[in-house]
């Protein structure tokens, strides 16, 4: 295939690294002016002490300002809560009590890890929390439950704007995903 002329960096991969370069050393070579009121000069060497302790005052106190943001910053962090250990009952009650908010399974997780309570501890081996949920008879399938309350949102967008084609189609789309996944869960 050829290039589109001495210009395309496709044609001459090593003139296209050359002119790269060449732009480079041109900025470095010719730096932005300054104003002169941005420029400090030393006048002499009597002053140059003078000079160097109020520049050296103002980077300390540059400094302190960057300190104090990243303790800021550090403050507002949060904690990680104490490791909890639960009785199997107790953790499976807490499941429970999880899924009874309309939680999925991998937000009833991700909330337990937000208390400090951490699944993998508490479960046996072979075990997850589906299958607590599962024998609870409360498991909802998280790729189900997601694609349905996107499709509710788009249908009641799309019955307010009849004229939003991309809705029409994305209520089409999402109505033929629905489908699909609950021909391949079984559950049509």
């Amino acid at each position: 295939m050829r290039g589109f002329g001495p210009r395309d960096p496709g044609s001459n991969p090593g003139r296209a690294i050359q002119t790269f370069l060449n732009k480079i050393n041109r900025s470095n070579i010719m730096p932005k002016t300054k104003k002169s009121e941005d420029i400090k000069e030393v006048p002499t060497e009597e002053s140059e002490e003078t000079f160097l302790t109020e520049n050296l005052e103002a980077v300390k106190k540059d400094l302190k300002e960057k300190k104090g943001s990243e303790k800021k910053e550090s403050s507002k962090k949060s904690k990680k809560p104490e490791k909890q250990t639960l009785t199997e009952a107790q953790f499976k009650k807490k499941i429970s009590e999880l899924a009874s908010q309309d939680l999925t399974s991998e937000k009833i997780g991700e909330s337990l890890r937000r208390q400090g309570i951490h699944p993998a501890e508490h479960l046996k081996q072979g075990q997850s929390i589906s299958s607590i949920l599962k024998e609870n008879n409360s498991y909802i399938d998280p790729d189900l439950k997601n694609v349905n309350e996107k499709f509710e949102r788009v249908k009641v967008h799309f019955g307010t704007h009849k004229q939003d084609q991309r809705a029409k189609r994305e209520v089409a789309r999402l109505q033929s995903q629905v489908r699909n996944i609950k021909l391949y869960k079984k559950l049509i």
